[in-house]
């Protein structure tokens, strides 16, 4: 039977501190945590001592609030830049944030300069439309200034690593956009290439035409 773990209540974890046991729910043991803020809530004991949680939320908040905002794009209504900015500082920094696991958590960065709102700006120049998004040119790097564009949905769909990309008159482009422009089904070229055709016939030989079947002349009966 594993022996009943020890806990030291009025230690800190965090900005948590650890006041008292409280009901368990189901096999988790729960305990009852201060925050530095004055809140309190009732949390799991493994997520506490995990460092899974270390605040009530506050962490974030203040983290946030300790950047550098004068700028003009958070008086009133938060421009479409600014709102970027959070969210892309907020999923790459901060635990818990929406997005975190994918970003922050999968190793993805902001760089120190970004971290700095007035410095994003000046490097990206302001988000034009709510079609256009920040999009890294390289997804394995993370978000610095000659990694980053402000894209559409489209190019940053051709931008992803599933989309094949092809070099034809010299220029890298996606196998898409060709077969588009080319008037051709991209599984056909795909399929064509596969076969060992170059790129070039794949795109211009033309689709063979199925004739109709003939119809049978019919015989007339003397």
């Amino acid at each position: 039977m594993r022996a009943r773990r020890v806990i030291e209540f009025g230690s800190k974890i965090g900005r948590w501190t650890l006041v008292s046991e409280a009901a368990k729910r189901g096999k988790n043991r729960m305990v009852l945590c201060r925050c530095d803020c004055g809140t309190e809530r009732v949390v799991r004991l493994l997520a506490a001592t995990g460092g899974k949680t270390n605040s009530c939320g506050c962490i974030a908040s203040d983290r946030m609030a300790s950047l550098n905002w004068i700028h003009g794009h958070a008086i009133g209504r938060k421009t479409l830049t600014y709102r970027t900015w959070i969210s892309m500082v907020g999923r790459c920094t901060i635990k818990g944030y929406v997005g975190y696991e994918v970003y922050g958590g999968a190793g993805i960065t902001v760089c120190e300069r970004w971290l700095v709102f007035e410095n994003f700006l000046a490097d990206m120049g302001e988000r034009s439309s709510r079609s256009m998004t920040i999009d890294r040119i390289d997804n394995s790097l993370g978000y610095e200034p000659n990694n980053c564009r402000w894209a559409t949905k489209r190019q940053q769909t051709i931008n992803r690593t599933i989309t094949v990309m092809v070099e034809y008159d010299g220029v890298k482009v996606a196998l898409c956009d060709l077969a588009v422009r080319f008037g051709m089904k991209v599984a056909t070229v795909k399929s064509r290439m596969k076969s060992g055709w170059s790129l070039q016939k794949s795109l211009t030989h033309p689709l063979r035409i199925t004739k109709p079947p003939r119809k049978r002349k019919q015989s007339h009966g003397s």
